[in-house]
């Protein structure tokens, strides 16, 4: 609860920020900020998969844990494509402990099912850096589209983009 609480805040502070305004520097600090929230849920949701695996041994507590860590992981990839930092820091906080947790249990089926939460973290790298490839392709494409026609309206411009895009 506190960390959802702090990062509301932060979050209502960013929402009244002049964005227009900000500079490198500026970016930088609230790419910090969002990135440290972030590494603060994702690692208490990967510890408390490492704990239920480890110490609590309780089946259950095991998947429900592990199943709402790698359901967040899949929106680790929508909202922070954008950053491969935070996709990487991210997913080693919230798959590290439950790594840990599978490999402490001294099992040869637990250690293979921690080998395999490694294609999943970089099956996850591999997904953001898509994402932001097509992202930037298209918006290199729109910008191109707009500098050779500058005065179409916007419903034409969105047209162009689809088209550009493969949407239409």
């Amino acid at each position: 609860m506190l960390i959802w609480f702090v990062r509301s805040i932060d979050m209502r502070r960013f929402d009244r920020e002049n964005l227009a305004l900000l500079n490198f520097e500026g970016i930088s600090r609230w790419e910090n900020r969002y990135n440290a929230g972030g590494v603060c849920a994702t690692i208490t949701l990967g510890t408390a998969c490492g704990y239920a695996i480890l110490v609590s041994r309780d089946p259950f507590a095991e998947l429900a844990c592990i199943s709402v860590t790698l359901a967040t992981m899949v929106s680790l990839v929508g909202r922070n494509y954008g950053s491969a930092r935070a996709v990487v820091v991210m997913s080693l906080s919230a798959c590290g402990p439950i790594i840990l947790g599978l490999l402490g249990l001294m099992d040869g089926f637990m250690a293979l099912l921690a080998v395999l939460m490694v294609p999943f973290i970089l099956t996850t790298w591999s997904m953001a850096r898509g994402v932001r490839e097509t992202l930037h392709k298209n918006v290199l494409a729109a910008r191109n589209i707009n500098h050779r026609r500058p005065f179409r309206s916007r419903s034409q411009q969105y047209a162009a983009w689809a088209v550009h895009a493969g949407c239409r």
